[in-house]
Order: structure tokens, then sequence, then C-alpha cells
């Protein structure tokens, strides 16, 4: 096994005090400054004898690690894999590092892993899962003055402080986009997933709101696998007033109802304009490309980081519950004009 370098060997290399040297490393302003000639002696010498700081050990000194955890709900959901990619390269943008844990919707799971974060010298937490404020584990961590902030998550119930994309608004300029197209039988299709589920009742209330017919059979939010989606452009062609435009709780559930519509014949958008939610990478890759309501995943994990940070810093501030994001139209190639007007 190597012998750890330790920081007076880098010291000694550099031929500067240990205190310099801890300064540096540990990139602490003092009343001295450090010249640039120096700091760069210091960091060719730590590089050059594989000096590796301890975090722990830091952690003991200045009760702060540098480490922020992150627990999310599924691992393989585009956007939750999007935000992930985003707050991992601010995080890093901040010299600070990430570990992240996958739930897979099992709140047991996440509970373990929020425990086991906030015991063992993370700075911070950053949940993207859908725990209850009322969480018994939630409450503990407030009580330990452990920061944290949540991304979406269950709007009915939500953590905060919380950042959110404002979807009732991107709701709404899913539909009020097909009502400019002309388009007046309009569908949904969605999840009775946390995170997604609530979608469905701001489309309901954009359809009441603008007196457009609201058929049950054209409006699904219990869509489990691709098959379903099948069945339903199926039976929705037997009726007498067919949906010419359907909106999609997610990119996800819009780029199957694609695939699944132009495997029975069914052109988009020439026959059905459809839009998702998300803006997830493969929206923009598909054909036809897809439109959709994005979330700006850069500007929500940046957002959300910059309050954690602030509240590392700043422990006895008080921070705002909420903060709301807003949503942005991305017109591509799934919508067009209705050219089957009664």
């Amino acid at each position: 096994m190597n012998k750890k370098v330790t920081i007076s060997e880098v010291a000694k290399a550099a031929n500067v005090s240990v205190a310099t040297v801890s300064r540096i490393l540990n990139k602490k302003d003092g009343d001295i400054k450090i010249s640039e000639k120096t700091k760069t002696k210091v960091l060719d010498a730590a590089n050059s004898l594989g000096y590796q700081q301890n975090p722990f050990a830091s952690a003991l000194r200045t009760k702060n690690t540098g480490v922020i955890g992150t627990i999310i709900r599924d691992i393989t959901d585009p956007l939750i894999t999007k935000i992930a990619k985003e707050v991992q390269n601010y995080v890093h943008e901040k010299n600070l590092e990430l570990f992240i844990g996958n739930t897979n919707y099992q709140h047991e799971t996440a509970k373990h892993q929020l425990s086991a974060m906030a015991n063992y010298l993370f700075d911070g937490l950053i949940i993207l899962d859908n725990i209850s404020k009322d969480d018994l584990f939630i409450q503990d961590i407030k009580k330990q003055g452990i920061p944290f902030v949540a991304i979406a998550g269950d709007i009915e119930n939500f953590i905060s402080p919380v950042i959110r994309t404002d979807e009732k608004k991107g709701i709404q300029m899913a539909v009020n986009h097909l009502i400019m197209l002309g388009h007046r039988n309009i569908g949904y299709l969605g999840s009775e997933l946390l995170g997604i589920k609530h979608r469905f009742g701001y489309f309901k209330q954009e359809i009441e709101a603008l007196k457009l017919p609201l058929d049950s059979k054209v409006c699904q939010n219990d869509i489990k696998r691709k098959s379903m989606i099948t069945d339903y452009l199926i039976n929705i062609q037997t009726i007498s007033s067919p949906p010419t435009a359907i909106v999609c709780a997610t990119d996800k559930l819009a780029l199957q109802t694609i695939s699944s519509a132009q495997q029975i014949g069914i052109r988009i958008p020439e026959d059905l304009s459809i839009v998702g939610f998300d803006d997830i990478e493969e929206a923009s890759e598909y054909f036809p490309s897809l439109t959709t309501i994005q979330q700006p995943v850069s500007e929500i994990s940046a957002t959300a980081i910059d309050l954690l940070i602030s509240m590392i810093q700043n422990k006895e501030k008080e921070f705002p519950e909420e903060q709301i994001i807003e949503p942005k139209l991305i017109v591509r190639s799934s919508t067009s004009i209705n050219n089957h007007k009664k």
C-alpha cells in the first residue's frame, strides 16, 4: 500500500509553511494575501507528490465537507436524469462534489438514503423524490438543521423549499398552442405516477375554462404501458368526434404515442397533433420531432444549488418556501394546423 502524502511533505517540497499549504488547498483567504506564484508552486508540489485531501478530516475542522447528497426517484426517467446531470455539472462548477442515490419510487429506500446522507457529513441535500412534507424523517432533518432543497416532487404536499416549473402555465401553453392551430377536440394522455398525475387537473381546468368538449373516452390519466396507448388510439378512431390533437403528460408518453400511431397508420401531425411536456433530449431527435413544453433544467438546477449553498452558509436565515421557474413552448414538427374541421 502506498504511503499517504501529508500536508507537511507538500509544505517541505514547496518550501513554504504548513499554514500556507493549508490555506491554498482549502481555498481560505487571510489577512495576508498569497501570491499566484506561491499558489502555483504549492499546487504543483501537491500534484507531483500525489497528495489527496481528506474531506472528513477537513470537515472536523471546518464543519463543511464540500459534499452534497442527492436522492432521485427514478434514474431511468429521462427528465430526472437530465436534471441530475445538470445538478452535478453546476455542483462541480462550485468546486463541490455530489453523491447520488436512486430510490426507484420506494419510500423506505428514500428514507434510508436520506438518513445515511444526513449522518455522514454531507453539507446539504437535494431531493428529487416525492417525499411528503409531513414525513417524520423530513421533520427530523429539519430539527437537525440540515439544509435541503427539493426539485419538483408532489405538488399537493410538497417539501419546502422547493424549486419547480410552473406546470399549470405549461399545460395552458400546450392547449393554447393547439387552439391557435384550429384544434377543438383535444385529448389527454397521462399517468397516476406521483409528480405528474396533477397535470391532468390543470388540463381539465383549461379545457373547461375554454368551454371545449371534455370527453372521458379521449382523456386518460392511467397509462401504464405502451400497449395501452395503442388500444387508446384504435378506440378513439371509432367515436363520432375523435380528437385531432393530444396533450401528453410527459415527453416519454408523447414519443410512445407517436410510435404507436405510426404503427397503426395514423400520421403525425397530418392526422393527429401531439404535444409533450419536459423537453428531454430525445424530443428533438425523434421523427417527427416533438412539440413540447420545456422545463428549463439548467435554470432549475442552478437555482436549487445556489439556494442550497446559501442555506449552508446562512443557516439562521429565512428562505422562500417555493421558487417558480417559467416554462417555454418549443414548437417542432409533431403539431400542425387542423385540416379536419367539421
